[in-house]
């Protein structure tokens, strides 16, 4: 998926092609870029399997509406960035 604009569909276009995958059986995971909110460093490599993690990672409510609908599926969602040192 391209990025694109928020509010562009990119969420829910992402939860349909799960759902396709999960009927043919297969089990996808999800991988995303992480939002621009907090430190950065910190989210290098996130892994969110369960709504608890949500909270272990201090998710801000935006990231949160995104996670969630994967998680209660049952899809892994991974997030991170590339950070490089000064």
């Amino acid at each position: 998926m391209l990025a694109t604009r928020t509010g562009a569909g990119k969420s829910p276009a992402s939860r349909f092609v799960a759902g396709v995958l999960m009927a043919q059986g297969i089990q996808p995971a999800v991988i995303r870029h992480p939002m621009p909110y907090g430190d950065l460093v910190a989210q290098r490599v996130q892994r969110f399997a369960a709504l608890s993690d949500l909270d272990r990672h201090k998710t801000t409510v935006e990231e949160r509406e995104d996670y969630e609908p994967h998680i209660r599926r049952g899809l892994v969602v991974w997030g991170g960035c590339r950070t490089t040192r000064p």
